[in-house]
């Protein structure tokens, strides 16, 4: 899965609107729009930190967890699955 897909599942599974999280990033709602539906062909890691942050998970378990999506062809119900592991445990 690309990285934007990945985002705004933590988004969503921390509880977080895309109104919540301008306030929490200070991004406007059509920047965390085209980030979430992969409309940007990269983002930095100011973005990364300022979502990580919002969804206290650190950077790098985002990042393992679109590399593993990609390596392994998740479908969306295991995305799903692993990113609420990684909310839940993240030390695992």
């Amino acid at each position: 899965m690309k990285l934007g897909k990945v985002l705004k599942v933590f988004r969503k599974l921390s509880d977080i609107s895309a109104i919540e999280m301008h306030r929490k990033t200070g991004f406007s709602r059509s920047y965390i729009s085209s980030i979430e539906n992969d409309q940007r062909d990269s983002i930095s890691m100011k973005v990364l930190e300022k979502y990580s942050e919002a969804c206290a998970v650190k950077p790098s378990n985002i990042l393992r967890i679109q590399e593993d999506s990609e390596e392994f062809n998740w479908d969306e119900k295991t995305l799903y699955i692993k990113v609420l592991k990684t909310l839940y445990y993240p030390n695992d």
